[in-house]
């Protein structure tokens, strides 16, 4: 039966090259996203990081190879948010804190969510194991970085964020961490990565699907101990939910073994290895000024304080790019995770349409680091135009099933519905 789309997804003159090209894309975007979170994207004053643009430029260019294809359906979804997004700057275009150009650069980013992979291109699929492995080495020098710091000296240790020119480097990340209030040691941050908080959440990433997967001992001891150098509680968080989900869904011997073992080190040599400096950190949920605070409490008290004090806010948010400029209406500091900032820039209609997109782009076939990945992107981070995070989504979701119906980079440019 005929109707607006071409019913087939045969490969022809001009379509799509069916082959193993995805695998080689998906490792390229692993790569950038990991070794150049610390270099800054020019012209941003070092508050965007280069994969911030790497991302937006490979995903385009993969589909203009044939690679990747568009699927409608995200495609129509990101549409949504854009309208939103666009009543939101107009009944906040009085204000001078209104920013357009964070919708424009919310569209080159964000639109990577709008493609998927090709039905017979089955090197998407190998994505997750290169990134756990890559990973694995990651974390060894994670935790050499850490353990060389007390050999040799923290200059040696964390060479790269002493050396990275001021000019080019990101600095709106904590990447030199002290492990308390006037230490001289710091948390490892994994030698590449923004800051240890970020390292901890790539980490626990890679610890999640470990334990859902192979549940190799030696990599699960590696990746546990890279996370604990980090003393980074999102990491934490993120495989204290979900990892525990997947020891109970495919528990064993060996990781019963494992457990016991990890035990029995922290109770032991807990004060050698300043356990404590991470322990000790559970307090900072109720104490204004912490990283703990910030990160997950501060959010409430601003949009309390803001965006449900007017209607037209509450509904429409403040406008795109304010969220910054209201962080001083509050005495103590304040963070802005993704999903305070969609909430308070673009209000209750932006935040609905934004999920609508999102869930769009990661429909699919359920995979173990689904639920990490989410509640990285929503919850533990600022990642709502961060190339590294969104990376991941890409990469590790999106990507991973063929759309039902996209459009093709044909000579002549055609829809086509599988």
């Amino acid at each position: 039966m005929q109707n607006s789309f071409t019913q087939s997804a045969t490969v022809e003159r001009g379509s799509p090259v069916i082959g193993n090209q995805g695998y080689t894309l998906c490792v390229l975007l692993i790569l950038a996203s990991t070794l150049f979170q610390k270099i800054a994207l020019p012209g941003t004053a070092g508050t965007l990081s280069i994969t911030t643009i790497i991302l937006p430029i490979v995903v385009f260019a993969g589909w203009a190879l044939g690679v990747l294809l568009i699927d409608m359906y995200a495609f129509f979804g990101l549409i949504a948010f854009l309208t939103t997004a666009s009543i939101s700057l107009y009944v906040n275009a009085g204000s001078t804190k209104v920013s357009f150009g964070s919708i424009a650069l919310f569209t080159i980013v964000q639109s990577v969510l709008i493609f998927r992979r090709l039905p017979k291109d089955s090197g998407f699929s190998k994505a997750a194991d290169f990134y756990c492995n890559w990973m694995y080495f990651l974390a060894i020098a994670g935790i050499a970085q850490y353990v060389l710091q007390y050999v040799f000296s923290a200059k040696l240790a964390f060479a790269l964020d002493y050396n990275i020119p001021t000019d080019i480097a990101v600095t709106t990340y904590n990447n030199l961490n002290p492990l308390y209030y006037g230490s001289d040691n710091f948390k490892s941050n994994g030698v590449f990565f923004a800051e240890p908080s970020v390292f901890s959440q790539f980490v626990g990433l890679a610890l999640v699907h470990e334990l859902a997967t192979r549940q190799k001992i030696s990599r699960i001891i590696i990746l546990l101990a890279a996370l604990l150098s980090s003393f980074s509680g999102t990491g934490i968080i993120v495989v204290a939910v979900f990892g525990t989900y997947q020891i109970f869904k495919k528990i064993s011997f060996k990781i019963i073994l494992a457990g016991g073992a990890l035990a029995l080190i922290l109770v032991t040599l807990g004060g050698v290895l300043q356990i404590e400096a991470l322990t000790e950190r559970i307090s900072e949920f109720t104490t204004p000024n912490s990283s703990g605070h910030a990160r997950f409490i501060s959010i409430f008290g601003l949009l309390e304080a803001v965006t449900f004090t007017n209607v037209t806010w509450a509904f429409f948010g403040t406008g795109p790019g304010t969220i910054s400029s209201y962080f001083l209406f509050l005495p103590y500091a304040v963070f802005d995770p993704t999903w305070g900032k969609i909430l308070f820039e673009y209000g209750l209609l932006g935040a609905m349409s934004y999920l609508y997109y999102f869930t769009k782009a990661i429909r699919g076939q359920d995979n173990p680091v689904r639920g990490p990945l989410i509640l990285s992107f929503f919850v533990l981070g600022g990642y709502f135009l961060d190339g590294s995070i969104l990376t991941l989504v890409a990469v590790l979701l999106v990507f991973q099933k063929p759309p039902s119906v996209y459009l093709m980079p044909t000579s002549t440019t055609k829809l086509a519905h599988m």
